[in-house]
C-alpha cells in the first residue's frame, strides 16, 4: 500500500519491518505507539520514504511467484533427501 508500518517488537514483526527504513518497530506500549504515530505524522518526507521502501520490499520479498518457487524448491529438496 506504500505506507510505513508501526509494529510491535514481538513475533516476526522485527524480521519483516526494517526499523527506520520500512516502518517503525516499537515497544508494545501506549507510549511507544503514541510516539511512533507522532513521529510519522510530523515527518512527511520520512513517512513517504518509508512507504516507498516498504512497498518495494513487499513486492520483492512477498511476490507470489517467488513464494511458489520457494515452496517448489523445498519439496524438491525433501524428495531428493528421501531418494
Amino acid at each position: 500500500m506504500g505506507r510505513p508500518v508501526i509494529g510491535a517488537r514481538r513475533g516476526m514483526i522485527p524480521e519483516i519491518v526494517e526499523d527506520g527504513k520500512t516502518g517503525l518497530v516499537i515497544d508494545d506500549s501506549p507510549e511507544g505507539i503514541a510516539a511512533a504515530i507522532e513521529r510519522l505524522a510530523s515527518a512527511t518526507a520520512l513517512r513517504e520514504s518509508m512507504g516507498r521502501a516498504g512497498r518495494a520490499r513487499a513486492l520483492e520479498a512477498f511476490d507470489i511467484r517467488r513464494q511458489a518457487e520457494a515452496v517448489i524448491r523445498a519439496y524438491e529438496e525433501a524428495l531428493r533427501r528421501r531418494a
